[in-house]
């Protein structure tokens, strides 16, 4: 996951020029070079390098001294360029509302859990562990899921700040770091405990909810 946010201390041209989320470093290594040949190869023309007068074989290429080409191939790369951004910003909102709504329905699902604990008829000891449990269980979830859109996707338990993470037993954790499929794995165990709190009276609510 990238952030895109301003940074303090820093103007807001530092998002362009930032190595990460940003195009303009992998396109200056391929323009920079190009633009020193273009003007190398425009200095030794004026200086009459290549030839004199008629003699000069760089007006031989007719593109290099017609305007047509050049007007032509200019329009074909604004409409490639306007293409792409328009496909890329359709896919980057598409990517943030998909992400938005599943955060939205694991925080509902978490603000449920808490909500049938209510009428619980089981210890109030119990009831406060499984509160704590499932809504750690949750942060988790929602950290190895952002972190998995990440380009730095290793140790995702720590690369994301979470509810008191050391309230967890370090086995999980330790087992948890070490999946490749962090995600899935932290929600099979949140259905797990639900199931387990349902069997032992810690959730009220009926079975189907």
């Amino acid at each position: 996951m990238i952030e895109y946010g301003k940074k303090r201390g820093k103007p807001d041209w530092y998002l362009a020029f930032q190595l990460t989320g940003s195009v303009f470093p992998f396109c200056f290594k391929i323009v920079f070079p190009i633009a020193c040949l273009a003007v190398g190869l425009k200095a030794l023309h004026d200086n009459e390098v290549f030839g004199k007068g008629e003699d000069d074989w760089v007006t031989g290429f007719y593109f290099l001294t017609d305007g047509s080409p050049w007007g032509g191939f200019s329009g074909f790369v604004v409409f490639v360029v306007v293409f792409r951004l328009s496909q890329a910003y359709s896919t980057y909102w598409a990517a943030y509302s998909t992400t938005t709504a599943v955060l939205g329905d694991w925080s509902g699902a978490a603000a449920s859990a808490v909500t049938f604990c209510r009428n619980s008829s089981a210890k109030p000891n119990d009831v406060d562990a499984f509160l704590h449990k499932i809504i750690r269980m949750f942060s988790l979830l929602s950290a190895s899921a952002l972190q998995e859109l990440s380009p730095r996707r290793s140790h995702q338990v720590w690369g994301l700040l979470t509810l008191n993470a050391g309230g967890v037993s370090q086995k999980y954790l330790k087992t948890l770091d070490g999946s490749k499929m962090r995600v899935d794995l932290c929600y099979h165990w949140i259905q797990q405990l639900v199931v387990d709190s349902q069997a032992s009276g810690i959730l009220a609510a009926p079975a189907p909810i």
